[in-house]
């Protein structure tokens, strides 16, 4: 990318979807002696450094994401640093909501008619990981969502919001007792990928 660092932190990079990652393996042998009189003395011998492709999770060698997921596996990294690359590093087929996030944290929303209707909820705050919610809108002819502090979260869209719509994309538990509007019946859905 023209005017891109070669190599810098993550935070001064732009936004891409792939980086390659390079570890230094180092061999070094190391020759100690004592002497009674000069005491130890160690001599520092045969120094190779190699530059290879870092090892990633599953096998996805020479990728810095998948790099950093195997640190987060082996508990050298938490899952908010791994978030944070996540801003910067936004993986395939990402990249349409990475620019469209980036833009809207400058105030820049592009591509809709002027009668656009922008809403945003900010949860309060847990002490858990986990927290179970859905988003659902009646009356919009298009609707998405996305969270802008947890890059795992993703929405699906399911029209027409009813009972037995699945509520969640890791559970198999369904919408019941539906009627009418104000209970979002007929409505878009945004169902969250996990709870």
């Amino acid at each position: 990318i023209p005017g891109a660092p070669m190599c810098a932190c993550v935070e001064q990079m732009p936004v891409v979807t792939r980086s390659d990652c390079t570890q230094v393996d180092v061999t070094e042998t190391f020759t100690f002696k004592y002497d009674p009189i000069n005491g130890f003395s160690v001599v520092v011998s045969d120094v190779s450094i190699d530059f290879n492709s870092c090892q990633g999770l599953n096998n996805r060698n020479n990728d810095l994401s998948a790099y950093v997921a195997r640190l987060e596996t082996e508990g050298k990294v938490t899952s908010a640093q791994r978030n944070e690359l996540k801003k910067h590093l936004v993986e395939k087929n990402n990249c349409p909501v990475a620019i469209e996030r980036n833009l809207a944290s400058k105030g820049i929303i592009r591509g809709f008619p002027n009668d656009f209707f922008d809403e945003t909820y900010s949860f309060p705050s847990t002490n858990t990981d986990q927290l179970t919610h859905g988003l659902c809108v009646v009356g919009a002819s298009s609707v998405g969502a996305f969270s802008d502090t947890d890059f795992d979260l993703e929405y699906t869209v399911v029209p027409n919001f009813g009972n037995g719509t699945k509520l969640w994309g890791d559970r198999d538990y369904t919408a019941q007792g539906i009627q009418g509007e104000f209970m979002c019946e007929g409505g878009t859905y945004l169902q969250p990928n996990t709870v």
